[in-house]
């Protein structure tokens, strides 16, 4: 039994860089993420506390000039009541004369008097709040200790997971970005053989060429990231031993690190379910799973370029180098939605046959991918860099309802038209025509839509010939979107694993149209199995092609040219009924 491809790639990177082992720098990038969280909550109550001290130190001092006032008014109020009481023992002044002593001197005692009042109110303000302050401080104070006794913790033990990373599979990590990967994919390649070495139907090696490309690229995206965070842990430990940590710049790296790596996780999922669709399919048979696979191979090859193009516009918001016209050549949200729409037809079609079965559509991995790729997308740029995307999602197309009115006016312009005259009808040729009619429904009996769900049902029966023509038009459809359009001078593009694409052009836009207008041709031949017909009979579905109607027209002609013109249309039913049995259950099928 074989082993899930995907997870022989993985334990491959796992063990080249150490992913398997206690410490690494992987897990470094999750100790450096708590970190620099636990530093910013210890910075946080730090500065909380600082807050609550200083209010406490505010207040304290109120207390103190409100005392000290009591104490200069309490010495006024003194003097005053000396004054009046030597004015007591005063006899030999006028009596008028010493009324308004005695008034002047009860009028500043009043004033003192009030004011000693207005200040004991002040003084029990100020109490309170004291209260209050000493016991906010006392609290800030447990929780500083706390915050700091983690923080000390947190840090000592990231020091010395730090210090046990092996510094030789750190550089290795480094440099793994700019080395050749050709031996690398050679030995990847070597595994998945002997991991399929005794499948009955083997892995299709051009899904395996593509796949380990992807996932080595993906490899080195991911370990620029976690080799630059390593970097950054140890500025980081610099940083808290000068104490001049850096939090917003550190929580920018964070922040930007997470992004691309939200990013690099959803395509992994993508590789993965790409990978299990190569052996979902194998059940088809090796011809069968081959032609899958080829037009898996293109669809890959496609939604590479939409994500290559998602993964610039976020680069750009990482470095704020994005404008409206990047999101407008670079944004395609109606590549997605044009995903979800055919596999939507694609259910309806389904519903239609009302099988006892249930049948998956074939390109469910690629729309479940590529819908978390754009979601990923999407909220990494709404949410981490406040970035409006409901601009560039095109409005929904709106039915038009044919009123009342409108019937009447056309019946109207109908009406005014000139009949045009009408040539009679001979039963020959009647029959004739009926005949042609029949052959040329026959030429296309079924929509693009049931030919794929014939492939899934395993009907095959299309000519060679036919097969041929249907991958000359898929080579040339993708040979149509690699036109590509001249980008503007100044603005700065990368690809998806972040190098700098400047020179690189834009995608024709009448590509969509072309995808659009063959999206039918990507669901493969829809060649049948031979069946039995109604009467018991097995009938092989290869001999109903144009040539055989063409025979039989001849034929026919030949006899229909011993009977009266009058037996033409019974001449025409008995083809009819001789054609159904010819389609035998595959007529009623299409019918």
């Amino acid at each position: 039994m074989y082993e899930r491809n995907a997870i022989v790639l993985e334990r491959y990177f796992n063990q080249m860089f150490g992913y398997n082992m206690t410490n690494n720098i992987k897990t470094n990038f999750t100790d450096y993420s708590e970190l620099v969280e636990c530093l910013d909550k210890y910075k946080d109550i730090e500065e909380e506390e600082d807050s609550i001290i200083q209010d406490y130190d505010l207040i304290a001092n109120k207390i103190r000039d409100i005392q000290k006032k009591q104490e200069t008014l309490s010495k006024k109020n003194l003097k005053y009541r000396g004054e009046r009481e030597e004015l007591f023992q005063n006899i030999d002044e006028d009596a008028e004369e010493i009324k308004r002593k005695f008034d002047n001197i009860n009028s500043n005692i009043e004033q003192i008097n009030e004011q000693i009042k207005q200040n004991a109110d002040e003084f029990i303000e100020a109490i309170s709040e004291f209260n209050e302050k000493s016991s906010i401080r006392a609290t800030c104070g447990r929780s500083r200790k706390n915050i700091e006794n983690e923080y000390n913790q947190k840090l000592n033990k990231i020091l010395d997971d730090y210090k046990n990373i092996d510094i030789d599979i750190a550089k290795k990590a480094k440099q793994f970005v700019d080395t050749p990967t050709e031996d690398i994919e050679k030995e990847l390649k070597e595994k998945i053989q002997k991991n399929g070495s005794k499948e009955k139907i083997p892995f299709n090696m051009d899904v395996i060429t593509k796949a380990i490309t992807l996932c080595v690229d993906i490899q080195k995206r991911e370990t620029e990231i976690l080799a630059n965070v390593y970097e950054k842990t140890n500025k980081l430990f610099t940083e808290i031993k000068n104490n001049t940590t850096k939090g917003d710049r550190h929580r920018k790296i964070i922040k930007d690190s997470k992004s691309k790596m939200a990013f690099v996780t959803a395509l992994k999922e993508y590789l993965v379910q790409f990978l299990d669709n190569e052996r979902l399919t194998a059940v088809n048979g090796e011809e069968e799973h081959n032609k899958l696979m080829e037009e898996a191979c293109k669809n890959l090859e496609e939604d590479l370029i939409q994500i290559n193009n998602l993964y610039t516009l976020l680069l750009k918001e990482i470095s704020k180098k994005v404008n409206k016209k990047s999101y407008a050549e670079l944004y395609n949200i109606e590549y997605l939605q044009d995903l979800e729409k055919k596999s939507e037809e694609f259910e309806k079609q389904i519903k239609k046959l009302n099988l006892p079965v249930t049948i998956i559509n074939p390109n469910y991995w690629r729309i479940e991918g590529m819908k978390k790729i754009y979601d990923v997308f999407s909220k990494t740029v709404t949410e981490e860099y406040g970035r409006d995307l409901s601009e560039y999602i095109p409005e929904p197309e709106e039915t038009i309802e044919e009123s009342p009115e409108f019937e009447d006016d056309w019946d109207d312009d109908v009406e005014d038209e000139e009949p045009k005259e009408v040539k009679k009808e001979t039963p020959k040729t009647k029959a004739k025509r009926k005949i042609k009619n029949v052959t040329q429904e026959s030429d296309d009996p079924k929509s693009e839509i049931d030919k794929k769900i014939d492939m899934i049902l395993g009907f095959d029966g299309q000519s060679e010939t036919q097969n041929d023509d249907w991958e000359d038009d898929e080579d040339d459809d993708f040979e149509d979107e690699d036109e590509e359009t001249e980008n503007d001078e100044n603005d700065v593009y990368y690809d998806i694993w972040g190098n700098d694409i400047s020179d690189d052009d834009d995608e024709d836009e009448e590509n969509n149209d072309d995808i659009e207008n063959d999206f039918d041709d990507d669901f493969g031949d829809d060649e049948e199995d031979e069946v039995d017909d109604e009467d018991g009979t097995t009938e092989d579905d290869d001999d109903f092609d144009d040539d055989d109607w063409d025979d039989e027209e001849d034929d026919e002609e030949d006899d229909r040219k011993a009977h009266h013109e009058e037996n033409w249309e019974d001449e025409f039913v008995n083809v009819k009924e001789k054609s159904k049995k010819k389609k035998g259950f595959f007529g009623k099928f299409r019918k």
